[in-house]
């Protein structure tokens, strides 16, 4: 009753709570896909330190 007394549009409000969980979604599974190489990287960074390192003036 509120919302429609507002004019709150339903189907917009939906589309965007649906591409905010999506979006959500996909990152939560590419993080879990990729977990391994993030852990790697990290790993090599911490062992070796970073690339710039070396370049860095401050």
């Amino acid at each position: 009753a509120e919302a429609k007394r507002l004019n709150i549009n339903l189907s917009a409000t939906m589309e965007k709570a649906l591409e905010k969980e999506v979006k959500q979604q996909l990152k939560a599974e590419w993080l879990e896909q990729n977990a391994e190489a993030i852990e790697a990287c990290n790993d090599l960074t911490a062992k070796h330190g970073l690339f710039s390192d070396s370049h860095r003036v401050f």
